[in-house]
């Protein structure tokens, strides 16, 4: 509903751009293929994807006006009128000693606007993600946790600028204080990574390193 409303307005990416909506905005429709595969074998398990999504309608933020100029930049809500997102998934689970579990997961993604034969916006050809988890007793946990997103393309008045690759990492905690109750808690972004202050193109901030603490309880 924001994105249809004209009245819409909002700060995005930390502060450095306004979005606005957009009365005109048609709905997206997609088609989706997809093929999958998994096998679970003693103490290990792999998967195996491939995807296409064909997209009529695929609603992005464009900018508009003072593009690049942080706290400036006015974007709006837009329809690429065609577009094809079709993509490899591979993954794999393994049982370690000294009761580690190990796990990865990788994605190749080709996402096209068939309209205007060039790259979609934020959306990077190569992802992945791993995580290393461990459990020395029953009702404790430790996970850290690493994401990598390939380089991407981001465009301005419709002219294309590179953003790098770039990888985080998180560590999360959890002990079992009850049947029913856990506390848990962590740290993300272990290296302190701020994308935006590296380099302006990044048009959404990483908030730097955070922690968290919290309490769930199951009933």
């Amino acid at each position: 509903m924001k994105q249809l409303s004209p009245g819409y307005s909002a700060i995005g990416g930390g502060g450095q751009f306004t979005i606005r909506g957009n009365p005109d905005l048609s709905p997206e429709l997609n088609t989706t293929y997809e093929l999958a595969a998994d096998y679970v074998g003693d103490g290990w398990s792999a998967s195996a994807g491939i995807f296409q999504n064909n997209l009529k309608g695929l609603i992005q933020t464009v900018c508009v006006a003072d593009c690049g100029i942080r706290g400036r930049e006015l974007r709006n809500y837009e329809n690429v009128d065609r577009a094809r997102i079709r993509g490899i998934e591979l993954g794999t689970e393994l049982d370690l000693p000294l009761n580690l579990h190990w796990g990865i997961n990788y994605t190749y993604l080709d996402a096209i606007d068939r309209s205007a034969d060039q790259r979609l916006a934020g959306r990077s050809r190569h992802l992945a993600n791993t995580h290393l988890k461990w459990s020395p007793t029953p009702g404790f946990d430790a996970q850290l946790r690493g994401e990598y997103v390939g380089s991407q393309l981001g465009y301005s008045r419709n002219v294309a600028y590179g953003l790098p690759a770039y990888s985080l990492w998180h560590l999360e905690l959890s002990q079992q204080l009850t049947p029913d109750l856990t506390l848990r808690g962590g740290i993300e972004n272990l290296s302190d990574e701020r994308l935006a202050d590296d380099n302006m193109l990044f048009n959404y901030p990483e908030p730097g390193r955070t922690y968290h603490v919290g309490l769930s309880m199951s009933f």
